[in-house]
């Protein structure tokens, strides 16, 4: 008998699905390009970290039925596997050039997300305190948090030439979908508004995101942002 699988984990799914094409699109550009300038190495690793907390919270969902979850959370891994090599592989002056460092960097990040999730979750503390539904906090929280560096990156140099203008609507459609699904979790009377919280967080810093990359394609790259490629 076929499984009756609730809108909310296809809606779920495929939110990280068009995700993923958005990062696809990033590692087409990558290649062309054969550079990281502009990238986050951070943003990246903070996202490798959110997807293999995943891995170990998937086991305690219902997402663990739906077959389509498994493909999604592989190529999650793959892809963000990837980002990381590359951002060893492919040296860029981005991640070095600049005197200022970002404070938050990915080690600080995932510290405190993970801090965070340590009180803020949706499951009951276990014998020993831990349990698995601390990484769904961990992982949206982490989400959220990750496009931090890369929005410091890009107000720091004013130059989107890094990203391109697909990868930032691909992440905008990925979080319109994430609205439908709260908005069912919403109407199913299941749902953490401190998870709602951090997901409408990660949506501002999207569109934040988006308006600082066309803002910056439109007046170009300052005079001090060629010298310190330069250097």
């Amino acid at each position: 008998m076929a499984r009756d699988f609730s809108l909310e984990l296809w809606l779920f799914t495929f939110g990280y699905l068009v995700e993923h094409v958005a990062t696809g699109s990033l590692l087409y550009k990558i290649h062309k390009s054969g550079s990281m300038y502009g990238i986050s190495s951070d943003m990246q690793y903070c996202l490798l970290a959110a997807t293999m907390a995943r891995v170990f919270w998937v086991m305690d969902t219902k997402l663990i039925e739906l077959p389509l979850a498994w493909i999604e959370l592989l190529t999650a891994l793959v892809l963000h596997l990837y980002c990381c090599y590359l951002c060893h592989y492919v040296k860029e002056a981005s991640q070095t050039q600049t005197k200022q460092k970002f404070m938050f960097t990915a080690p600080v990040v995932i510290a405190l997300c993970f801090g965070i999730s340590c009180i803020f979750h949706p499951g009951s503390k276990g014998v020993y305190f831990f349990t698995l539904q601390m990484f769904v906090s961990f992982t949206i929280f982490l989400e959220a948090a990750s496009l931090m560096p890369q929005l410091w990156l890009l107000y720091h140099y004013q130059d989107p030439e890094g990203l391109t203008d697909w990868y930032l609507k691909l992440l905008c459609a990925s979080r319109a979908i994430r609205f439908f699904f709260w908005a069912e979790m919403i109407m199913e009377g299941d749902t953490f508004y401190y998870l709602l919280l951090a997901d409408f967080a990660h949506t501002v810093l999207v569109i934040s995101f988006f308006y600082l990359y066309q803002k910056t394609a439109k007046s170009g790259p300052s005079l001090g942002m060629f010298d310190k490629r330069r250097d």
